[in-house]
């Protein structure tokens, strides 16, 4: 087994203390590889790095490390800290060489960020290689070509953040579900745009609504759930805060929820957006509905004030209430008694 796992992580391993006796910085290359999109696979940057295992062997240098990395390459104010580390690497002298396969792998925030970078290789009499494009930052006149890369990848990362913005701006629009992770509890199907019951998450997310509507703590709910062995969506363990965020989403009570969106020190918008517990309301102001969520608007059952700064289990006065399909036969005694 020891030996099918040294074989599945060839591409990816270190070269050993052996390999590396005698070995100059000159001699040595690190390798920087970047999953720069979910669909891709473990085997597709398996193939990067033999490609550039195969193209550095050719040139006579031995990979010292492979950093692997999953992160944007475009977004300023996301940290990719493989990449800081295999710099950091160059900059300390272990090695002349950093080795990519593309130089959209490498960076895609346009020339400035890439000539800062190529500014420091040339200070240490280092060099950046990138595969595909077949350039070598130490060879003269590929600066410009870095530049002219570097600026083609930043205008497409734009263009492709200008195209989903529109789409989730015109889906909230026409109220629809713009996207991205729902709370615990509800799901929206691909391409439906709506919200619905979890098959397997809702009941669980229903017994929390009843017990925080009992006046039961979310510290004491999460510490059942985790005595029961239910586990979040991720696998992980129940907190009073897990619970306190899921049930403030207005996508828990099957509304479009508000997002905000932050800005640099220059105003420039970030793609970075602030889930809100207001709900987007109409042109008559009452919230969107996007479907069904675990607690609905306006069923008579007991109150529920997902936005609230109050407390859930004692704010009766909102207009958010549970659902008339929960109040079915099977709970709905209970769940009527308590009703006010």
């Amino acid at each position: 087994m020891a030996k099918k796992q040294s074989e599945e992580t060839e591409e990816f391993r270190e070269a050993s203390s052996e390999e590396l006796v005698g070995k100059r910085p000159q001699e040595l290359v690190d390798l920087y590889l970047r999953r720069s999109k979910k669909r891709e696979t473990v085997e597709t940057l398996k193939q990067h790095a033999r490609d550039l295992r195969r193209e550095m062997d050719r040139q006579g240098l031995t990979v010292r490390k492979v950093w692997l990395e999953q992160r944007s390459a475009s977004k300023a104010h996301v940290r990719r800290l493989k990449l800081e580390g295999a710099m950091a690497a160059v900059m300390a002298g272990e090695v002349k060489t950093l080795a990519v396969w593309k130089t959209d792998r490498f960076d895609r925030r346009g020339m400035a960020a890439i000539g800062g970078a190529l500014d420091e290789f040339d200070r240490r009499k280092a060099r950046l290689y990138v595969l595909q494009e077949n350039l070598d930052s130490s060879q003269p006149g590929t600066r410009i070509v870095f530049a002219i890369l570097a600026e083609r990848a930043r205008d497409e990362i734009k263009d492709l953040t200008l195209r989903v913005t529109t789409g989730k701006t015109a889906a909230r629009t026409a109220g629809r579900w713009p996207g991205g992770r729902t709370p615990y509890g509800v799901q929206s199907p691909r391409g439906s745009g709506r919200v619905e019951p979890h098959p397997a998450e809702y009941r669980h997310a229903r017994r929390i609504a009843d017990a925080l509507l009992t006046g039961e703590s979310a510290m004491a709910v999460a510490h059942v759930l985790n005595e029961e062995g239910i586990r979040t969506r991720d696998g992980a363990l129940w907190d009073a805060r897990t619970i306190t965020r899921m049930v403030r989403s207005t996508a828990w009570a099957g509304l479009l929820p508000e997002k905000r969106r932050l800005h640099d020190e220059f105003d420039q918008p970030l793609d970075v957006w602030i889930p809100s517990e207001e709900p987007v309301r109409d042109t008559e102001g009452r919230p969107v509905v996007i479907g069904h969520g675990v607690v609905t608007r306006g069923s008579g059952c007991a109150s529920w004030p997902p936005w609230s700064s109050d407390s859930p289990a004692t704010v009766e006065a909102h207009a958010v209430n549970v659902p008339t399909p929960p109040c079915s036969a099977e709970s709905s005694p209970a769940r009527a008694a308590r009703a006010p």
